[in-house]
C-alpha cells in the first residue's frame, strides 16, 4: 500500500472532518495545548467544528471580495444528515476553489473553541502538569538580566585585539541572548492561552497584563526579543569590523566579512519578525548592500521610502542614501553602462552628458517612487533601443542632438563640459 493510500484509509475511517480537525491541532503552536485538544477535549472539539463549519464557510466566502465567482453550498448539502461531512466532501470532489476558504473556516472554529474554553484547556494542562508559570514577572525579570549581561559583554568585544578571544566573548553573548529568547517563547506561549493573542481579545483581560503587540506577543515580550536580536546584529559586525573595515551599509564587504554579514542578516530578520518598521528594514537593507544582494537592498530601501514618505525624516534621508550606494555598487551599473540610450548616443561611456544623466538618476529619480519607477521601465525597454541607436549613425546623432544633450543641460551639466561632436 502506498502512503497515499494509507492516508487516504485513514482518513476514511476517521472521517474528513476529523481528519481536517486533527491536522490543524498537530500544527498548534503550543504542543502542551496541541495535546489537550488531541486528547482530553479532541470530542468536545469535534462537535464543535462540525456545528459551525458550514457557517464559518460561508463567513468566510461572504470576506473574500471575489466571493461572486464563488459557487454557493447547494442545498443537498445542508439537508444531509451529517452537513459538515457533506460539505468536506462536495468541496474535495466538485468545488475545489472552495479548498482554502475552507480550511480557513476550519482554522477560525478551532481557534474560537481555544478562546472559548482556555480555562478548561489550562487546567487540563495544568493536570498533565504542563500548565503555565505561576509567576511571569520572574522569567521577564530574568529575561532581561540575561540580555543585559550579554550586551556587557558584547560591548567589550571592540576593546579585545585577539580575533580568537572575540569570537569567543561573542559566542559567550550568544549564548545568554538565546537562553533569554528560550523564556521568552515559553512566556509568549503562556501569554497566547492565558490572555489570547489577538485583538478579538483583548476584552476583559486582568489588570496589569501587559498591552498586546506585533505578532501576537505582549509587549514587554517583543521589546526584549528585539533587544536580544539586535544586540547580536551588532556582535556580528563587531567581529567583521576586526577582519576588515567597519560595516557602515554603504559597499560590498570583503570576502573575508561576508559570513559575519550572513549572521548579522539572520539575526536582523528575526529582529524585523518581532518589529516590522522602517528603521530595522532600512538596517536589513544595508546589510543586504553588504553582503552584495544589490536588489534585495534596493527594494528594501524603497519600501522605507514608501514607509516614511517625509524627506526631513532620517529614515527617509538614510534610505535615499542606500539607493544611491546600491547604484555605485550595482554590477548593472558598474559594467553594463552601454545599455543607456544616452551611452549610445554619445558613443562614450564616459561622457560628461552621460556622466550628468547618470547623476541626475541617482540623486534626483532614486529619491521618489515615481522615478524609481520610471528607472525600472527605462531598464527593461533601453537595451534594445540602445542597439538600434549605435547601429545608425544619424538616429545617434538626432538622439544625441535633440534628447542627450538637452536633458544633460536640463540635469545640471554646465556648457563648458559639453562635447560637440559629429
Amino acid at each position: 500500500m502506498t502512503d497515499e493510500e494509507l492516508d487516504t484509509g485513514i482518513e476514511e475511517a476517521v472521517g474528513p472532518v476529523e481528519a481536517a480537525v486533527d491536522a490543524i491541532v498537530d500544527n498548534v503552536p503550543d504542543g502542551r495545548v496541541g495535546a489537550v485538544l488531541a486528547q482530553s477535549m479532541r470530542q468536545r472539539l469535534i462537535v464543535h467544528v462540525s456545528g459551525g463549519l458550514p457557517e464559518a464557510l460561508a463567513a468566510v466566502v461572504a470576506d473574500d471580495p471575489e466571493s461572486g465567482s464563488l459557487p454557493s453550498i447547494p442545498q443537498s448539502v445542508t439537508d444531509d444528515p451529517d452537513p459538515a461531512r457533506a460539505l468536506v466532501e462536495w468541496v474535495q470532489n466538485e468545488a475545489g476553489q472552495l479548498a482554502g476558504p475552507l480550511g480557513l473556516a476550519f482554522s477560525r472554529l478551532v481557534t474560537g473553541f481555544v478562546v472559548a474554553n482556555r480555562a478548561d484547556i489550562i487546567q487540563a494542562m495544568k493536570d498533565a502538569g504542563n500548565g503555565p508559570a505561576e509567576d511571569r514577572q520572574d522569567g521577564i525579570v530574568t529575561a532581561s538580566a540575561l540580555i543585559n549581561t550579554a550586551t556587557s559583554m558584547i560591548e567589550e568585544i571592540p576593546g579585545i585585539d585577539s580575533l580568537d578571544q572575540a569570537t569567543e566573548r561573542m559566542e559567550a553573548a550568544r549564548d545568554k541572548l538565546e537562553e533569554a529568547r528560550v523564556l521568552l517563547v515559553g512566556i509568549q506561549m503562556d501569554d497566547a492561552i492565558m490572555y489570547g493573542a489577538s485583538a478579538e481579545t483583548e476584552t476583559g483581560l486582568p489588570a496589569g497584563v501587559p498591552e498586546l503587540a506585533s505578532g501576537g506577543r505582549r509587549i514587554d515580550v517583543a521589546n526584549l526579543l528585539f533587544d536580544s536580536w539586535y544586540r547580536e546584529v551588532d556582535a556580528h559586525l563587531m567581529l567583521a569590523a576586526k577582519v576588515g573595515d567597519p560595516i557602515d551599509g554603504t559597499r560590498v564587504v570583503d570576502d573575508g566579512q561576508r559570513d559575519y554579514i550572513l549572521d548579522a542578516l539572520v539575526a536582523v530578520q528575526e529582529a524585523f519578525s518581532v518589529r516590522p518598521d522602517a528603521p530595522v528594514l532600512l538596517r536589513f537593507g544595508q546589510l543586504r548592500l553588504a553582503k552584495g544582494d544589490v536588489g534585495e537592498a534596493r527594494m528594501a530601501a524603497e519600501k522605507v521610502l514608501e514607509l516614511v514618505p517625509d524627506e526631513s525624516d532620517p529614515t527617509h534621508m538614510a534610505a535615499v542614501d542606500l539607493m544611491e550606494n546600491v547604484a555605485r555598487e550595482s554590477p548593472l551599473t558598474r559594467k553594463d553602462k552601454r545599455c543607456f540610450i544616452a551611452t549610445a548616443a554619445m558613443d562614450d561611456v564616459d561622457a560628461p552628458e552621460v556622466e550628468a544623466l547618470r547623476a541626475f538618476r541617482d540623486r534626483v529619480l532614486f529619491a521618489s517612487t515615481a522615478g524609481r519607477v520610471f528607472v525600472r521601465i527605462y531598464y527593461r525597454c533601453s537595451p534594445p533601443l540602445a542597439s538600434y541607436i549605435s547601429r545608425h549613425r544619424a538616429v545617434r546623432l538626432a538622439v544625441r542632438r535633440y534628447l542627450v544633450l538637452p536633458l544633460a543641460a536640463m540635469a545640471g551639466l554646465s556648457g563648458d563640459r559639453r562635447r560637440s561632436r559629429r
